[in-house]
């Protein structure tokens, strides 16, 4: 309950400053011991990730990430397919690709039933004119 209730403010909070001290509160005190009840609620972190902040979105990745499970896992991987496909190739997207494509990677790699609609997403952006070394590194 008081994680939705964090996660909940967290999304509807204006001031990034508060998201990112809700988040980290989440990453270093609740994931640790209490991964399960994080679990549960890894879709909802999802509605965070729509901050202009790079650091609020990049920690909420590394957030979903840590608490995808199979139950979840291609939920996680069409959203975030949509979310890379979705930036744009300004010079302040590129970070929030390269994270969304770390989030992939770290999905194929925990669960192998989503290894194909992974690779479908990085195919898609090559065919979208964006390649760089990790994505290759990824595709190995």
């Amino acid at each position: 309950m008081a994680v939705d209730g964090l996660i909940s403010l967290a999304s509807k909070e204006a001031d990034n400053s508060v998201k990112l001290m809700i988040l980290t509160k989440l990453k270093t005190e609740i994931l640790p011991c209490n991964l399960e009840i994080l679990q549960n609620s890894v879709l909802d972190l999802l509605r965070i990730i729509s901050s202009p902040d790079s650091t609020v979105r990049r920690v909420c990745l590394e957030l979903v990430a840590a608490c995808t499970t199979s139950r979840v896992a291609l939920e996680i991987v069409q959203f975030l397919k949509k979310e890379a496909s979705k930036s744009t190739a300004a010079a302040d997207q590129n970070e929030y690709r390269q994270n969304v494509l770390d989030a992939l990677y770290k999905c194929s790699m925990n669960f192998s039933e989503v290894g194909t609609e992974v690779m479908n997403a990085y195919l898609e952006l090559i065919k979208n004119g964006f390649i760089n070394e990790s994505l290759v590194s990824y595709m190995k």
